[in-house]
């Protein structure tokens, strides 16, 4: 009638539970010689003798001095090893619990979901999706999987499920199924407009997010009146003497060190941070499996870096992080996009994704929601806040077609603990 799950390994509680075992040990010890006879051992414990016998028993030190008169006081003797060794294979199994379970499970999963995606991915967070801080789960063909975060009892999907098309609205279904078992909160963050349907199907709505601002390389041009100001950059940067220098992976360690710097600076500047979940975040391993294209000074110092992750979608290349120095000239990142786009169109490519604006013209979709109306109200008011709208300004110099991603949710009133939930998930401490 009931299906209950279990849970994965929580490190959190387990200071709690090898407290427990300890006292539940230590008491038993120390009553059990407070409490026995005089006749057992010959002696008259105190509750400090108790103790002090307890401890000495406890960590298999013993007492030779203590010489057992009975069978029962010999029994109560064994009985202390007996727990001691059993407490001791607690604690070492409680400690060892988390990381045999990551260890025997998350590395498989990941290897296999990146099989999938290198199979069917089709979108530019798929590369995310495969990162330490989500879970994931795979449909009964184990051919489809869904990348997710649970905060609280919110779990939130990164993105769309990636697997054949077949399978998708059946893998939304199990995932939403799963989700009911574990008394979990749903929502998919991202989505794409594809499986609008089948998420309607399945009783859950939609809330507009944002837009994809992506470039077709083979129709963008720099040439005619309008771009005027992004060819004056580009002419004056490099009268200045700015080149660029696409390091490929891995990237040297000398390079990752002169990045961090930039990126160090960067994160000086009011308002930026470190996220994670659906954004990468500044760490050597990270930096120097991924391309990364750089402005340079004609000294060869950085002034500031693309890092170019992999795009599961055919013919598409994105970006991640974007990082200048304080001291950089204006205009450095438009002229890093500029040679980037030049430097995908000589490799083949025909997409470039350079990541969502949010809240980016989310009134205008085909019939806007109350909560769309609503988030668009709030957000026009809160643009002190938010630099929402100059985001989207910055994008618009490049993109030449925009993709609505959205949110999908099951009830309204779940909006303010999903908004809170998707900012402890993309939170990185310290």
């Amino acid at each position: 009638t009931f299906t209950v799950r279990s849970g994965v390994p929580d490190p959190g509680s387990l200071g709690i539970r090898l407290l427990l075992a300890v006292m539940a040990a230590f008491i038993y010890g120390v009553a059990g010689f407070w409490f026995l006879d005089r006749r057992e051992f010959g002696i008259n414990f105190t509750v400090v003798d108790s103790i002090h016998k307890t401890i000495r028993y406890l960590t298999l030190i013993g007492d030779p001095s203590l010489v057992p008169h009975t069978r029962y006081a010999r029994w109560f003797l064994n009985s202390l090893y007996v727990i001691s060794v059993t407490a001791i294979a607690y604690s070492v199994l409680s400690v060892f619990r988390p990381v045999i379970y990551k260890y025997r499970t998350h590395p498989r999963e990941r290897l296999l979901a990146k099989s999938i995606a290198e199979q069917f991915g089709r979108d530019s967070q798929d590369y995310f999706k495969l990162w330490a801080d989500k879970s994931f789960y795979f449909s009964p063909s184990r051919r489809s999987f869904i990348s997710y975060g649970v905060w609280s009892n919110f779990a939130v999907a990164m993105a769309d499920p990636v697997g054949p098309e077949e399978e998708i609205e059946e893998t939304i279904k199990g995932f939403v199924e799963f989700c009911r078992e574990n008394d979990w909160r749903i929502a998919f963050h991202q989505a794409m407009p594809d499986y609008l349907p089948a998420y309607g199907r399945l009783g859950l709505r939609k809330l507009k997010i944002g837009e994809d601002a992506v470039t077709d390389l083979k129709a963008f041009s720099i040439s005619g009146n309008r771009m005027k100001d992004l060819r004056n950059t580009v002419n004056r940067l490099e009268r200045q003497g700015i080149g660029i220098k696409l390091f490929e992976p891995p990237v040297d360690d000398g390079v990752i060190t002169e990045l961090r710097d930039v990126s160090d600076e960067w994160l000086r500047i009011p308002g930026r941070r470190e996220r994670g979940f659906t954004l990468g975040a500044f760490s050597h391993d990270y930096i120097k499996s991924t391309a990364v294209i750089a402005a340079e000074d004609s000294g060869g110092r950085i002034l500031a870096f693309l890092n170019i992750i992999p795009s599961f979608k055919k013919g598409e290349s994105t970006i991640d992080l974007m990082r200048r120095r304080e001291d950089s000239p204006n205009g450095i990142i438009d002229y890093l996009i500029l040679k980037l786009i030049e430097h995908l169109r000589t490799e083949g490519y025909e997409r470039f994704n350079l990541g969502m604006a949010p809240m980016s013209r989310i009134m205008e979709s085909e019939s806007p929601s109350i909560e769309e109306k609503t988030i668009y109200y709030f957000s026009k008011r809160m643009n002190f806040m938010f630099s929402f709208s100059g985001l989207r300004l910055h994008k618009s110099k490049f993109a030449t077609t925009w993709e609505p991603r959205y949110t999908i949710f099951r009830n309204v009133l779940d909006l303010p603990k999903l908004a809170i939930t998707i900012g402890k998930l993309t939170k990185l401490d310290g």
